[in-house]
C-alpha cells in the first residue's frame, strides 16, 4: 500500500496530507522500513510534484516533527540550507529538535530574531533539545525581546521539552 501510494502520487497528490497520516498510524512495520519509508518521502522534496507546492513541502515534513521513528536526520541539515519558504523551514527546525541536533541550535540561538515569524517560534520550541542549564540561560537571555505569542511558545518548550 505505501509503495503504491508513494509511487502514484502524480494522481494522489491532492491527498497528500492523507497519505501522510496513513504513515504516522502505521505500526507493523520495522524500523529499517520506516528508515526507508523516511528517506522516500524527503527524496520527494527534491524533484517530484510535492517539492513544486509549499503547502506538500509541509506535510512531507510534518512526518518527521513528531518523532524520530523516521529517521533520515542527516538529511535535515541540508535541506533547511535549501529550503524555499519559511513553511518548510519552520517544519525542518522542529524535525531537528525533535531529533535533538544541539550542535545547530547552540550555533543558531543568537540568530532568534533574524528569522521570519513561524521559524522564529518552531527554533524557540525546538531548542527545548538543547541541555537543560543551557536551554533556561539561552530563554532567559532571549525572554525580553519576544511577543506575547512568542513567550507562550517558550513556556509551552519549558514545559514540555523535546
Amino acid at each position: 500500500m505505501v509503495d503504491h501510494a508513494l509511487g502514484s502520487l502524480n494522481s494522489l497528490h491532492p491527498a497528500f496530507p492523507e497519505i501522510i497520516d496513513y504513515l504516522k498510524n502505521i505500526r507493523s512495520v520495522s524500523s529499517s522500513r520506516r528508515r526507508e519509508i523516511g528517506h522516500r518521502v524527503l527524496s520527494l522534496l527534491q524533484d517530484s510534484l510535492i517539492s513544486e507546492l509549499d503547502y506538500h513541502r509541509m506535510w512531507a515534513l510534518d512526518l518527521f516533527t513528531h518523532s524520530t521513528e523516521w529517521d533520515n536526520e542527516g538529511s535535515f541539515f541540508s535541506l533547511l540550507g535549501n529550503s524555499r519558504d519559511q513553511l518548510s523551514r519552520r517544519k525542518l527546525i522542529l524535525a531537528m529538535g525533535r531529533a535533538r541536533q544541539r550542535h545547530w541550535f547552540q550555533s543558531h540561538w543568537r540568530n532568534l530574531s533574524e528569522e521570519p515569524p513561524w521559524p522564529r517560534r518552531a527554533l524557540l520550541a525546538a531548542a527545548s533539545c538543547m541541555p537543560g542549564d543551557e536551554r533556561q540561560h539561552w530563554y532567559k537571555s532571549v525572554e525580553a525581546r519576544l511577543d506575547l505569542l512568542e513567550r507562550a511558545v517558550m513556556r509551552w518548550a519549558r514545559a514540555n521539552p523535546f
